[in-house]
Order: structure tokens, then sequence, then C-alpha cells
């Protein structure tokens, strides 16, 4: 029991009033203590795991950007029976890559396949390049210490023009079969821009 007094000029007169436990005593403010650090630790762990699910959100997402890739001719227009160079580039956007596995497609009307080489961005030829009946490929690689950024030559093919055409052909790689493999040993796909040419008499 606690004591409230009201005291006048005249006299004293004593009033008790049953006081309640104040809130915050010790007991409660250890109590409160105790859970502010828990939701604090909570919201720490909750901050991190945000972090962590963003980070990984981010590295998948560039892990999985396709490479680009671009189909560009020696010539805009050939004359029947002369050949022509044509080189597929890569632009990583910055991923180094250790491995390529190319197809490509020409009009086999028009085009006969000379020769399929690899170029100097990945060195090692880890499957001779083939092409007949419209269709090529090559596969092509490096040592993983040696990986490459940036762009540079894959590969390169010589045609040989064999009829007129009334309108320009389409030289392109294929997307769905072609494969880039990161330093990670990641595949991803491509994304690509052909070639046009136009076959003179």
């Amino acid at each position: 029991m606690d004591t409230f007094s009201d005291i006048n000029s005249e006299s004293a007169y004593i009033y008790q009033k049953p006081i309640k436990e104040p809130f915050f005593n010790k007991s409660s403010l250890n109590k409160f203590f105790v859970v502010g650090i828990a939701l604090v630790a909570l919201s720490g762990v909750g901050y991190t795991t945000v972090q962590l699910r963003t980070t990984q959100n981010v590295v998948s997402q560039a892990s999985t950007q396709p490479a680009q890739l671009i189909v560009s001719a020696s010539k805009s227009t050939v004359l029947v029976g002369e050949e022509l160079t044509v080189s597929i580039l890569i632009n990583t956007n910055d991923r180094p890559i250790t491995g390529a596995q190319l197809y490509f497609s020409y009009p086999d009307e028009y085009f006969e396949a000379v020769e399929v080489t690899n170029g100097s961005f990945l060195p090692d030829v880890l499957a001779p390049g083939t092409a007949a009946a419209g269709t090529g490929f090559i596969t092509i690689g490096v040592a993983e210490s040696l990986a490459p950024t940036g762009s540079g030559v894959l590969a390169t093919i010589r045609l040989k023009a064999k009829k007129i055409s009334s309108k320009p052909v389409e030289i392109r790689t294929n997307n769905e079969k072609t494969k880039i493999l990161t330093s990670e040993r990641v595949a991803i796909g491509v994304i690509s821009t052909s070639a046009r040419i136009t076959i003179a008499r």
C-alpha cells in the first residue's frame, strides 16, 4: 500500500489508496529488453535473407543472359562462281567463356560450303567444322585459365556461289542448337543477327 496525502492549511486528511505496481518495473523491463533484442535479431536475419535472395537473383539473371552472335559476310554481293567468307562473331557481355558449339545454316540452292574453321577467340578445335546440304557446325574451346571476354571471331565459313539469286539470301546461326559455355560451366543461349547476300551474274 502507498499513501497519498492531501494537506490543507488547517488540518491534514490522510487518504489511503491502493496504487498498482508500475508498468515498467524491473521484471517487465527485463522482458521488454529481451523481446526487443529478439526482434532486432530477427529483423537482421530477414534483411540478410532479402539481401541473399537479391544477390542470388542477380547472379541467376547474369548466368542466363544470352551471348550475342553476329554473322558478318566479307561482301554483300558476289558473282556466280566466286567465294565468300562469312565470320561468326561473338559479344560475351563481359562473361568469360570456355567453349562454343556453333550451328549455322545457308541456302544450299545458292551456296556450296568449301570450308569451316575456328577463329582466334576460342583457338582449340574440339570437333572439326563440317557443312553439307545447307547446315554446318563446329565445336571450339579454350582452357578455363585463358577464358576470354568481350568480342571476337568464333568461326569462319567459306562459301562458293552457285547460281543467281533474285533477292538477298540469308546465312544465319541456329540459335536453338547453338550453345556457349561460360567459365562457371553454365551453358547459355544466344541471340544473333544474320548476313544477307545477293548473287549476281
